[in-house]
């Protein structure tokens, strides 16, 4: 894909005006970017480069049904085209449509050459419908792809915490260079889920002394603190945790009274 106009492109042909309404689509000139697209379509409707262009306009502009009805029309005239299905992937999932974008993106990263990026989008829209036995496979594909990858590491511990792979989930993320709030805040649910008790009340205090706003954390403490004996921690936790809206830790003062 083109990115920047160069001295050479000629305005007044197809290709000239495509390589200007990119430029324009890529360096956040919405408006105009429309008003040239919406006239090289109504001028070459067969392009379904110009309709992918301006689905990506619309998707960087938060119109998803906009956006999604012009990669549906790329797609009718390129339906095997990567970067088509990819932007697809993306527009469902912001969407919310999770189910549909993990479908579209595993059909964009059929090529082994698929960019890491990719790949990412297609675990992540796994986890985020709860698929988590397909996005375990992708995180495994995207830890081979990107094996120094923080990002990717932290995904893949993730996913495969919601699998109760925690044996895997400790291997990973005990590799991550950055102990950010995040990176304690995963350690610590795999090792309250693999009842390791006192390391994951460490791992989840040391998480909300960087960032006190994580609420799902005094769930996890509670059950860490329970596993552990501290019946009374575990209320207080939980208690907590309700307060903030975190609805589950209700469940669990009705289990474990």
């Amino acid at each position: 894909m083109l990115t920047t106009l160069t001295a050479t492109a000629q305005r007044g042909d197809i290709d000239g005006d495509l390589q200007y309404a990119e430029y324009l689509v890529n360096n956040g000139k919405s408006a105009l970017a429309y008003s040239e697209l919406n006239k090289i379509i109504s001028q070459s409707p067969s392009s379904h480069f110009a309709y992918y262009l301006r689905a990506l306009n619309y998707y960087n502009n938060g119109n998803a049904k906009s956006a999604l009805y012009d990669i549906d029309q790329a797609l009718r005239r390129r339906p095997n085209s990567a970067d088509y299905l990819a932007l697809k992937g993306d527009i469902l999932t912001l969407n919310g449509k999770y189910g549909k974008a993990a479908e579209i993106y595993a059909k964009a990263v059929r090529d082994e050459d698929a960019p890491p990026q990719r790949i990412y989008a297609a675990a992540s829209a796994y986890m985020r419908d709860k698929d988590y036995a397909n996005a375990a496979k992708y995180a495994e594909r995207l830890l081979d792809l990107a094996p120094d990858s923080d990002s990717a590491k932290m995904l893949a511990a993730e996913i495969f915490i919601n699998d109760n792979n925690t044996t895997d989930a400790l291997r990973i993320i005990n590799t991550v260079a950055a102990h950010n709030a995040q990176f304690h805040r995963l350690r610590g649910i795999a090792y309250c889920k693999s009842q390791m008790n006192n390391y994951a009340i460490a791992d989840l205090n040391a998480a909300l002394d960087i960032d006190p706003t994580m609420s799902d954390i005094y769930v996890w403490r509670g059950i860490a603190k329970y596993q552990s004996g501290d019946r009374k921690g575990a209320h207080n936790d939980w208690n907590v945790a309700v307060s903030k809206r975190q609805y589950e830790a209700s469940n669990l003062l009705q289990k474990y009274r």
